[in-house]
């Protein structure tokens, strides 16, 4: 989630938005709080994919999947 999250905070920084400012999530640690509110609908789908490969370590075919996803 970390790399889809990275990519969708720049994306809001290039549309001019605060990421900062988050609408559930609003911790004053996380500075990408609208990112991880918009990233939110995601994370079932990444569970989901995750939960169905068969995999034993955290290999290059299995990030570039992530990455597909």
């Amino acid at each position: 989630m970390g790399l889809i999250l990275s990519a969708c905070n720049r994306e809001i920084v290039a549309a001019g938005y605060l990421t900062q400012l988050g609408i559930h999530h609003h911790s004053n640690e996380n500075q990408f709080n609208l990112g991880s509110d918009l990233m939110e609908p995601f994370c079932s789908f990444v569970d989901v994919w995750v939960r169905e490969q068969n995999f034993n370590a955290l290999s290059p075919d299995v990030k570039f999947g992530l990455i597909d996803l």
